[in-house]
């Protein structure tokens, strides 16, 4: 039989084991700059920065102030990071009333002979942004 000691055992174990995957979580996007198991982590700031503000209410309400401190400070970097992605989104709305962009992307592969006729549609599209790839040497 489950009784009521239990279950608020397990949901402090399971609510540290979350704050303890998103602290780990955190600590290693931030050295993802400097080694490739840690930059795995980087892709996800958002949700640590979702999980570590969920938490603090949480901590607050246990009364666990030190862990609050620690979900407060690992929130920061995560906040630093998304921030500026998040403010994007937000003032998107003003660049959807703006022109659209003509955007052309080229394979400029060395087999490419004809650069005349190159030079003659961009001159017809006259595009506001330019996107090669596959950028080689010609070779005789």
């Amino acid at each position: 039989m489950v009784t009521a000691a239990d279950e608020r055992r397990f949901f402090h174990i399971l609510i540290r084991l979350v704050f303890a995957a998103a602290a780990f979580s955190t600590v290693m996007a931030l050295f993802g700059e400097w080694f490739w198991f840690a930059e795995l982590f980087s892709h996800f700031r958002l949700y640590y920065l979702l999980l570590l503000a969920v938490l603090i209410p949480v901590f607050l309400y246990g009364r666990y102030l030190g862990l609050m401190l620690a979900s407060g400070m690992l929130l920061i970097p995560n906040a630093w990071v998304v921030a500026p992605y998040l403010t994007t989104i937000i003032g998107e709305r003003d660049v959807v009333a703006q022109e659209a962009i003509n955007v052309v992307a080229l394979n400029l592969n060395y087999k490419i002979q004809d650069l005349g006729r190159l030079n003659i549609y961009l001159q017809e599209f006259s595009p506001d942004l330019i996107v090669f790839s596959e950028i080689t040497p010609f070779v005789e």
